[in-house]
């Protein structure tokens, strides 16, 4: 909006300008006919030079050939010198020069109202750039402000997204030890169940071809028995889920080693 009220007073400005000048030429021109018109109007002859610039003025205004050439011997006379002819040369002389001067003025009259519509224009199109200017500096400023709330909206998003993932983190993490915990429970009661199995099958009788094995048998897991029973006994109660977890894997360890060794002791038997 700026650059396009810019071009107009720009172009105003031209325009002004150029009426201003046509203008002063206009004004420049009616002084220099008021100029020959009384030097034509004049008591005395004319010199050569005066002569000479009103002969060329009337050339420019395409007054008729005679006239011009005889206008230099005829203004070079003084008036009461003058011949019948010479007075009717001054006459249609002077004629141009009134009728140049008439037209002269018509165009100062129409140039000076044009210079101030002009004028009027130019200063018109500086409100309207000055307003435009006054727009822009408030939009600027807008969107100065506007790109501020954007880097801190985007800040605040970056960290808002940060403290997501950190939560979500945290959420995983909890729900891993959730079903770890879940878990432990069931770890425990099957290792339990695993210690009583394995007892059991220490304290089973084994069927064996020959009538001595079973009871040298029972004889040597006898102490093996009663030493894993007394291992199960002391063994202290876990507080806690992980621990009991550790002291039923811990216990089945020990029972399952044991029952190897009653195994190979009725192996010798």
């Amino acid at each position: 909006a700026v650059r396009a009220e810019e071009a107009l007073h720009g172009s105003t400005e031209a325009e002004t300008q150029q009426a201003l000048q046509e203008h002063k030429g206009h004004e420049t021109r009616t002084s220099e006919i008021e100029t020959l018109l009384a030097l034509a109007d004049g008591a005395a002859a004319l010199g050569a030079d005066a002569s000479a610039r009103l002969a060329d003025f009337l050339a420019a205004q395409r007054a008729e050939k005679p006239l011009v050439v005889a206008v230099p011997s005829a203004f070079g006379l003084a008036p009461d010198a003058r011949s019948q002819f010479d007075g009717l040369v001054v006459d249609s002389a002077t004629k141009v020069l009134r009728d140049a001067l008439a037209e002269a003025q018509a165009a100062v009259d129409a140039g000076a109202q044009a210079a101030r519509n002009a004028e009027a224009e130019l200063l018109g199109a500086w409100a309207v750039l000055d307003c435009a200017r006054d727009r822009a500096a408030a939009a600027e400023s807008a969107l100065s402000a506007a790109k501020a709330a954007l880097a801190e909206a985007q800040s605040a998003h970056k960290a808002e997204a940060a403290g997501i993932k950190a939560a979500s983190e945290r959420l995983q993490t909890a729900l891993a030890e959730h079903v770890l915990a879940e878990r432990r429970p069931s770890d425990i009661t099957s290792a339990q169940q695993a210690l009583e199995r394995l007892v059991q099958v220490e304290a089973a009788p084994e069927a064996a071809p020959e009538a001595a094995a079973p009871a040298a048998a029972q004889s040597a897991a006898s102490p093996v028995a009663d030493k894993i029973q007394a291992g199960l006994s002391m063994a202290p109660v876990p507080m806690d889920c992980d621990s009991a977890a550790t002291a039923g894997v811990e216990k089945a360890s020990l029972v399952e080693a044991r029952v190897t060794a009653v195994g190979a002791a009725a192996a010798r038997v």
